[in-house]
């Protein structure tokens, strides 16, 4: 199932405007980007087997999603334009959010099991924050600071067992 915004547009149409040389118009796109990962979280119920049923729902969508979606997501971390790199950050607080079954609480708690479908994403993930935290703006440097404190935050205690 495709992702779609409250006024209908397809992901697909949503990250074409990505790509547009007009910041405007990708801010736009960001926008309904975000607003149907939001509406995946109002799945995200509460505890009763409803919602969990409703919230798995909303998460499998999403995850159905995140290859088209994560790639044009880290394109926008990088963006000239502060607007959009602001929505950016935000869309990927949103997924982290959505993907966490804990995202009722005030303070984002993810366990390992609710970001596993990221970890094919993380060289990608990696690589754009290590760009972002290596641009000659210093808008892009702190808002790629903010990124290693949005991954380093996603898992409780990290695991190092690929050092040993």
């Amino acid at each position: 199932t495709e992702l779609a915004s409250s006024r209908g547009n397809a992901l697909s149409t949503l990250q074409l405007s990505l790509k547009h040389h007009a910041a405007p118009v990708r801010a736009s796109g960001l926008k309904g980007i975000r607003d149907a990962v939001q509406s995946l979280s109002t799945l995200i119920g509460g505890s009763s087997n409803v919602g969990d049923r409703f919230g798995s729902l909303g998460k499998t969508i999403l995850e159905s999603n995140l290859p088209a979606l994560i790639p044009n997501m880290c394109r926008c971390w990088l963006d000239e334009d502060d607007a959009v790199r602001g929505l950016a950050l935000n869309l990927f607080g949103d997924i982290l959010n959505v993907m966490s079954t804990h995202s009722s609480q005030p303070t984002p708690s993810y366990g390992t099991d609710d970001l596993q479908s990221l970890v094919p994403f993380v060289p990608l993930l990696c690589a754009y924050t290590s760009s972002a935290l290596n641009s000659l703006d210093r808008s892009v440097r702190k808002d790629g600071a903010l990124l290693v404190g949005m991954l380093a935050s996603s898992v409780a205690s990290p695991t190092f067992s690929l050092l040993s």
